[in-house]
C-alpha cells in the first residue's frame, strides 16, 4: 500500500494512462483493419467468380448426330470408309 501512496497520480492519469490508451486503440485498429485485408484476399482466392471482367465460357457438348452428317445423306458406308 505505500507504494500506491508513493505514486504520483495526476500526470500519471493525465498523460501516461491517456498515451497508452491511445496507443492501444491505435494498434488494435490497425491489427483489425489487417485483418479484414487478410479475410477479403482469402475470401477472394476462394471466390469462385475470381474474375468477374472476363465472362465465363459455356462448353457447348455436341452430341453424335450434329457431328456426324453421314445419317442426313443415308450414306452408312461414310461411316465405315467404304464406297
Amino acid at each position: 500500500m505505500s507504494r500506491v501512496k508513493e505514486v504520483d497520480w495526476i500526470p500519471y492519469l493525465t498523460q501516461r494512462l491517456v498515451d497508452d490508451a491511445a496507443s492501444h486503440l491505435r494498434l488494435y485498429k490497425q491489427a483489425r483493419a489487417k485483418m479484414k485485408l487478410q479475410e477479403t484476399v482469402k475470401e477472394q482466392k476462394n471466390s469462385p467468380h475470381k474474375d468477374l471482367k472476363s465472362p465465363k465460357k459455356s462448353i457447348h457438348k455436341r452430341n453424335k448426330s450434329e457431328t456426324d452428317v453421314s445419317w442426313y445423306n443415308g450414306r452408312t458406308e461414310l461411316k465405315k470408309g467404304n464406297k
